[in-house]
């Protein structure tokens, strides 16, 4: 909170703005091309189509009083970025990207589209207002060779059926046009069932 003074002896109080952003799941197949803020409710139901890749979502904005970035460093350009994926917990995978270009930076959430034999769904950002503040976005600046990460949390399946495998996830950028995004292969078996809490991604973070 920013606390305005006046010079006469009047105290006025100061208005304190919170900016969210928290996606909803999509199962359009063209996700990452056509993310929208009010897409639809996550769904178990595997869509008939095909993941897309295409523009990404724009990153939240910074929380209030923090100081703007002034060394204009620029975002981190997809083809600079090498990924791969690091452990994996229960309900749990970690992707990891190195910095294999220039100085650069990262901020908020990728857009992440999991896919399936079914279909493909675009995955919901944490939710800002229930997360822990270490959680929350930063901007994590990299060096070349430096590495950052994300996560994708799901529910694992134990329900001793076959349930739905994602096996493959397309990442796009935050506030990129361009349509580049990068497709990894993991394994995310989940339950079908109507109360299954949907994936979700975390902020970059630096490692």
């Amino acid at each position: 909170m920013r606390v305005l003074k006046t010079s006469a002896p009047v105290l006025m109080a100061a208005v304190c703005l919170s900016l969210t952003a928290c996606d909803p799941i999509s199962t359009d197949a063209d996700a990452v091309s056509t993310a929208s803020a009010d897409s639809a409710t996550p769904t178990n139901e595997p869509t008939n189509e095909g993941a897309g890749s295409g523009s990404a979502d724009e990153s939240p904005a910074k929380p209030a009083g923090e100081e703007e970035d002034t060394d204009q460093t620029p975002s981190c350009d997809i083809r600079q970025l090498e990924f791969g994926t690091g452990k994996k917990g229960t309900g749990m995978v970690t992707i990891t990207m190195v910095n294999t270009g220039g100085s650069c930076q990262l901020y908020g959430f990728p857009v992440v589209v999991a896919q399936s034999q079914y279909g493909s769904g675009k995955l919901n950002h944490t939710d800002e207002n229930s997360i822990h503040d270490n959680d929350r976005p930063s901007p994590v600046s990299l060096q070349t060779g430096d590495r950052a990460v994300f996560e994708i949390h799901y529910t694992p399946n134990e329900t001793g059926g076959s349930g739905i495998t994602y096996d493959r996830v397309s990442i796009a950028m935050p506030n990129d046009d361009s349509g580049r995004s990068e497709t990894l292969a993991v394994s995310i078996n989940e339950p079908v069932q109507d109360d299954v809490q949907p994936m979700f991604v975390t902020p970059f973070s630096l490692i």
